[in-house]
């Protein structure tokens, strides 16, 4: 029976019991976040196993309090149980939280990093299990009250983080400039140089920027080999890299 611990350099993750399984999404947006270098409060929103969580720990090396919520009781219970498994767990709390209900016990204002992967399936439910659903299908976290919240426990100086289909690039940018949140740098991400680009890496702030930062990432050169520029991103969390 294949084992359901997804092992990578400074940390493993227990998965069997949480719907959204480690990807390549979560992993990405982890490594390419922007991390405040004097964040003192980092929040990750619909933290399910709690990988974004252990790599802003990995990447702040446990000198940031960072809090990962979600909606679902049991992907609280195995993110909890990861994070009393690695070497921050001081650092690491898991908690059950509806963000579409509301933030004021959360602290306004009060994280430095958002980091978000949130779902983005549109129409009905894409699997017979509710939990998969809550973690796949963009009606179980509202996107107008997401940004919403976001906004609203942002610091001044924060950054959110977050990663999002191409296809729902400008509508994102829209919703986060509707609630006072500015395009900061973004990511294309294509799997191989002749692919379209499927993801969108996203960094926004309550700051205005004069320039965005345009980048583009190319994941694979040849199927299972992979660009410089992906194995630079990614290899500091990789057990296999």
């Amino acid at each position: 029976m294949p084992s359901s611990i997804f092992r990578f350099k400074a940390f493993a993750i227990e998965q069997e019991e949480v719907a959204m399984k480690i990807g390549t999404d979560g992993v990405l947006l982890g490594a390419w976040a922007e991390i405040p270098e004097r964040a003192k409060n980092i929040l990750d929103i619909g933290t399910g196993t709690g990988l974004l969580s252990l790599q802003a720990a990995q990447r702040t090396s446990g000198s940031a309090h960072i809090l990962g919520i979600d909606i679902d009781r049991s992907a609280v219970k195995t993110a909890t149980e990861n994070f009393k498994n690695s070497s921050w767990s001081s650092c690491l709390t898991a908690k059950e939280w509806d963000i579409t209900a509301e933030t004021k016990t959360l602290g306004t204002r009060n994280f430095d990093c958002v980091l978000c992967n949130p779902p983005y399936f549109e129409g009905g439910p894409v699997s017979s299990k509710r939990e998969r659903n809550m973690a796949r299908v963009a009606s179980y976290m509202s996107w107008p009250i997401l940004f919403e919240r976001i906004a609203s426990l942002l610091s001044d100086k924060g950054v959110a983080n977050l990663i999002l289909p191409f296809e729902s690039f400008e509508k994102a940018r829209k919703l986060a400039q509707d609630n006072g949140l500015f395009l900061k740098r973004y990511c294309l991400v294509k799997g191989h140089k002749d692919a379209p680009v499927k993801r969108v890496l996203m960094g926004l702030s309550r700051e205005k920027s004069e320039v965005i930062k345009e980048e583009e990432l190319i994941i694979e050169v040849a199927r299972h080999q992979y660009t410089k520029a992906y194995y630079d991103l990614v290899q500091p969390f990789y057990l296999k890299l």
